[in-house]
Parts: C-alpha cells; structure tokens; sequence
C-alpha cells in the first residue's frame, strides 16, 4: 500500500506499509552514508536498527524522487532541534517523517513551509485517561469527557497525534493546514502546516 493525499496544494502526504517496503527494499542500507550505518550500529536493538536503516532508505528514496537527486547524494543532517534536513538540495521545500507499527508518514511541503507530521497506531493499552490529564488542553479534556465512551480512545489519540505534528512541525508561524485522517487497521494520522 502507498497511499497519498494532498491537504493543501503545497503539502503532500505518502503513507507506506513497513513490509511492502522491507520486501521492495532489499538492501536497504546501500542507500545510507556510512555516517547513518554507524548510528544504526550504535542502536541497542536489532528491531530498531533495521527499522532505522528501512525509514532511512525509504526517505532518501523519496525525497531524492522529489529532488531529482541519487538518494546517497542527499546530505542530511539534524538541525538545533534534531529534525533531519537536506543541506544540499538547490529546491525550497520542508519534510516530516514519522513511524508506528506497520505503517510509514511522510509529509513534505513544497514551498519550504514548516511541516510536522505524525501516525500512531491506537493501542488499547495506552492510559489515554492518563495522557489526559497531563497533557492535554482544558478544551481537549472537556471534549474527550463529553465524547460518546467508545469515541474516546481514538479522540485521545487524536490530540495525541496532533500535538506531536505540531511539535514536529517546530514553527512559531500561524498553523495552515490542520488534518487528522483515521487510517484502516487502527491508525490515525496528524499533519501541521
């Protein structure tokens, strides 16, 4: 599955199913700079290693797509606040990149607005009572009390999500775009532009 959708003329969204990724990618550490395969080294376990070395390969893959780049040519670095960029790329445009489960988000804005993006599978072990209280918003607590019993979960995730696109998207500039879209097989997502 590749889904994607546009929320705004400028910011495209591409969502990825992890193992249709893992069985196209085969290698996928040949698109990482021996910079990123000592980062994956360094991960504790080999589960978190090869998800690293997969989102890495599908996101040099995509962006060089956008950029008409070699995704080994990409120079990405982390920025002050620890979101990845592409320093040598001659096109304006911003990128977010979140994971959970099985399922792989990329929001890219085209005409280098902040981005943020983020997709959480909605676990039934998950206390959202508990992440209420001490994360949300009087407004949102009041919402997710007044929200039909079975709405709540996926309300908390919600706010949950969107919290952490905004986060992602690391701007101070008025939000834009605003979408939550549920996704089959319990997954929402969040984009902030």
């Amino acid at each position: 599955m590749k889904l994607s959708w546009a929320p705004s003329p400028q910011i495209h969204c591409f969502l990825f199913d992890r193992l249709e990724v893992a069985a196209q990618i085969l290698r996928p550490e040949i698109d990482l700079t021996s910079t990123e395969l000592v980062r994956a080294q360094a991960m504790g376990s080999s589960s978190r290693r090869q998800e690293f070395i997969l989102g890495r390969s599908l996101l040099r893959r995509e962006l060089a797509k956008i950029l008409n780049m070699n995704p080994r040519e990409l120079v990405i670095e982390s920025d002050e606040k620890g979101r990845p960029r592409v320093l040598n790329s001659t096109k304006t445009f911003d990128f977010s990149f979140s994971h959970s489960g099985d399922l792989i988000l990329l929001a890219v804005s085209l005409d280098g607005s902040p981005v943020g993006c983020d997709i959480e599978k909605i676990a039934e072990s998950t206390d959202y009572e508990l992440l209420s209280r001490h994360l949300f918003s009087d407004e949102e607590k009041n919402q997710l009390k007044n929200a039909p019993e079975g709405q709540r979960r996926a309300l908390a995730f919600e706010f949950w999500c969107l919290r952490e696109a905004r986060f992602k998207r690391a701007s101070t500039e008025k939000e834009s775009v605003k979408e939550i879209k549920l996704i089959e097989r319990g997954y929402i997502c969040a984009v902030s532009a």
